[in-house]
C-alpha cells in the first residue's frame, strides 16, 4: 500500500505542480496586465485625447473582464461621452465619470486604501506643459483656418 502511495505522489506530484505553477503565472500576468492598463490611462489623464489613452480604454473590457465594477465604470463613461453635445459641453460630467473608473480600478487592483480620489482628481500638470499645449492648440487652429481660407481662394469663393 505504501509503495502504491509513493508511486502514486511521484506521478501525481509533477503534474500537480506544473498546473499550481500555470495558475499562478496566469494569475500574475493578468495582474500585470491590468497594472499597465491602469498605469496608462492615469499617466496620460493630463493629455486628453492620446493614442495611448483611446487605446488603453477600447481594452478596458478584455483585460478587466472579471471585474465587473469597473467594466460597469467604463461603460458609465462611455455613455458620458456620446452625451447629446460636444465633449465641451460635458466637460464636468465626463471628468467625473472618468475619476470614477479611475478609482473603480485602483479599488479592483487592491489600492482602495492607497490611492485616494485627491490623488486620482489632481493629476500634476506643469504650467510650462499646459501652455505648450495650448499654444500648440493655437497653432493648430491657426493652420486649419489658412487652409479654409487657401481653399476658398482656390475655389473662387473670394
Amino acid at each position: 500500500m505504501l509503495e502504491v502511495i509513493n508511486i502514486f505522489a511521484i506521478v501525481v506530484s509533477p503534474i500537480i505542480a506544473i498546473y499550481v505553477g500555470s495558475y499562478f503565472q496566469d494569475r500574475a500576468e493578468k495582474r500585470k496586465d491590468k497594472m499597465m492598463l491602469f498605469k496608462t490611462i492615469l499617466a496620460t489623464r493630463i493629455y486628453g485625447w492620446t493614442y495611448e489613452s483611446v487605446n488603453a480604454l477600447n481594452l478596458i473590457d478584455i483585460v478587466f473582464f472579471d471585474a465587473n465594477k469597473v467594466r460597469l465604470a467604463w461603460k458609465n463613461l462611455y455613455d458620458k461621452y456620446a452625451l447629446d453635445g460636444s465633449v465641451e459641453d460635458n466637460v464636468d460630467i465626463i471628468k467625473n465619470a472618468q475619476n470614477e473608473l479611475y478609482i473603480t480600478m485602483a479599488i479592483a487592483l487592491g489600492y482602495e486604501d492607497k490611492i485616494v480620489r485627491d490623488v486620482i482628481e489632481k493629476p500634476y500638470l506643469p504650467n510650462g506643459l499646459a501652455e505648450a499645449q495650448k499654444q500648440e492648440q493655437q497653432y493648430k487652429k491657426g493652420q486649419l483656418e489658412i487652409m479654409r481660407q487657401i481653399q476658398d481662394i482656390i475655389c473662387g469663393k473670394r
